[in-house]
């Protein structure tokens, strides 16, 4: 009850602190970062001068078109997951895992974001599957993650049903 109580407290908290042309991102590797969702087309076009072409958004509250804009040059993908710290099926692993494997077989060269509303829940976990996908074993890949973006939080629930669908590969 009292970590329920806290977590809604940090959810409407949370959007007061952030700034609508702040871009919260943390590089996990050259080509690869976590963090919250750009609130701005300010925020969209640093992530542009960076270097990234390519965002998997994880918001299934929102659908990011309204925000994101698809160009060219700048592709959104939308896989929605809620953050409702539940244990996620294997289906929600599967989009993901199809959707970074187009991503980094399109040799466009262009580095992937990877976003959720804060960057502390969905986000970390992704990039977990992207880089496992890359080649990093589960444990090398959940330690990188953790050290990029030290406020990411690996809830239980999705941990353990992405280690499960991970082993379930082998």
């Amino acid at each position: 009850m009292i970590e329920t109580a806290r977590r809604t407290l940090r959810e409407l908290i949370r959007p007061l602190k952030k700034s609508e042309n702040r871009l919260d991102i943390s590089l996990v590797t050259n080509d690869l970062a976590i963090g919250a969702a750009p609130r701005s087309s300010h925020s969209i076009n640093k992530l542009r001068d960076l270097g990234f072409r390519h965002v998997i958004d994880l918001r299934a509250e929102r659908n990011p078109s309204d925000i994101l804009m698809n160009t060219e040059d700048f592709l959104v993908r939308w896989v929605p997951i809620y953050d409702d710290w539940r244990p996620k099926p294997p289906e929600v692993y599967r989009k993901l895992e199809v959707e970074i494997k187009e991503i980094l077989l399109s040799g466009d060269g262009g580095k992937l974001f990877i976003c959720c509303g804060a960057g502390e829940h969905r986000a970390p976990l992704a990039g977990v599957l992207a880089l496992v996908v890359m080649g990093y074993s589960t444990e090398s890949a959940i330690t990188r993650v953790k050290e990029a973006r030290p406020k990411a939080e690996l809830l239980p629930a999705y941990k353990s049903t992405l280690i499960e669908f991970l082993g379930s590969k082998k």
